[in-house]
């Protein structure tokens, strides 16, 4: 693991370009093509969680998902090794990503006591999967690591590129619309860098 800066915070955990080869041999089909859009497209554990097929389309290498935290749209570029792990995944339902069962990998679950009160519990599959994911790949991992820093690690990357207003397009942050003006006309070339700077990060160790 290395520590290094990125736009939101000065100092954080970031995944070496040997602890992602390692984590993409290890892992299964699905995880892998979260690993890669939580590279691509800076996605989170909700947003593999909410993604569904017609979000994507592959044909054209395109995924459209606004983050749910911000409400801001995205329609990002899918470089062709995610769009590839994405297509080895069998199809079944909506979602992208679930259960054997078909449930959502992140879901609420309220459970009714004898008293008639509610008691709530929270199930994030994409967390705990990928958690046992580091611990069979061996990665020291710091307190704290986890699917997020796929996202981190990606921002920190992103940030080399010197703009701003790219990084905050990738990342699904809020803007006006002046900026959501620019990011627009200049977010295809960025990617298309930063595509070739992430490419260049995975494959040399």
């Amino acid at each position: 693991m290395i520590v290094a800066g990125t736009l939101q915070q000065p100092l954080c955990v970031v995944f070496t370009s040997k602890d992602v080869h390692r984590l993409l041999d290890t892992a299964d089909c699905q995880m892998k093509a979260m690993i890669w859009l939580g590279l691509n497209c800076g996605f989170g554990c909700n947003d593999c969680a909410e993604l569904k097929w017609s979000d994507l389309d592959l044909a054209n290498g395109r995924v459209k998902l606004a983050r749910k935290k911000t409400g801001v749209s995205r329609d990002l570029p899918l470089w062709p090794e995610t769009s590839q792990a994405l297509e080895k995944i069998p199809k079944s339902g909506k979602l992208v990503f679930h259960t054997p069962k078909d449930k959502p990998l992140i879901r609420t679950t309220c459970h009714i006591n004898e008293d008639g009160s509610s008691k709530y519990s929270n199930s994030n599959l994409v967390t705990s999967r990928f958690s046992k994911l580091l611990k069979r790949t061996g990665i020291r991992a710091p307190k704290g690591t986890g699917f997020y820093t796929l996202r981190r690690t990606a921002a920190t990357i992103a940030a080399r590129s010197g703009d701003p207003f790219a990084v905050q397009r990738l990342l699904g942050h809020a803007e006006n619309l002046e900026r959501r003006l620019k990011m627009n006309i200049i977010f295809h070339s960025y990617n298309q860098r930063l595509h070739r700077q992430l490419v260049f990060f995975c494959r040399h160790i």
